[in-house]
């Protein structure tokens, strides 16, 4: 799978902040907020080493799935 071994390059650290940024989010403001914030945040820091080309094609759907 080419993104996992992209997502290799950024390190434990990098999803542990992610982790730690939401875990800590979620106890403080509205679920659906803390999730927005971190994807957004983690965009900003994927972004950088896996910049989106003009001819990248979006191959999943735009939902987010809850499961309780």
């Amino acid at each position: 799978m080419a993104f996992c071994v992209e997502l290799d390059q950024f390190g434990q650290d990098f999803l542990d902040k992610l982790c730690h940024q939401l875990t800590s989010d979620l106890q403080q403001s509205h679920p659906a907020d803390a999730i927005c914030k971190v994807i957004a945040e983690a965009g900003k820091l994927l972004s950088d080493k896996l910049p989106r080309a003009d001819s990248d094609v979006n191959e999943l759907q735009d939902t987010l799935v809850l499961l309780d």
